[in-house]
């Protein structure tokens, strides 16, 4: 993975928005099932 990929998409009132990587590296653990609600400022993956 490289830093400003694309990791994965949130929907937020019909809109999908693009999360994107803020490093380089590899993809160890996605935080949060499809469906699930997130928050502001919340984890989503760890990228090592």
């Amino acid at each position: 993975m490289t830093a400003g990929q694309t990791l994965m998409l949130i929907e937020a009132m019909k809109t999908f928005n693009q999360i994107k990587a803020p490093k380089g590296g590899t993809l160890k653990a996605i935080l949060v099932a499809s469906g699930d609600p997130v928050e502001f400022g919340q984890p989503l993956a760890i990228i090592e």
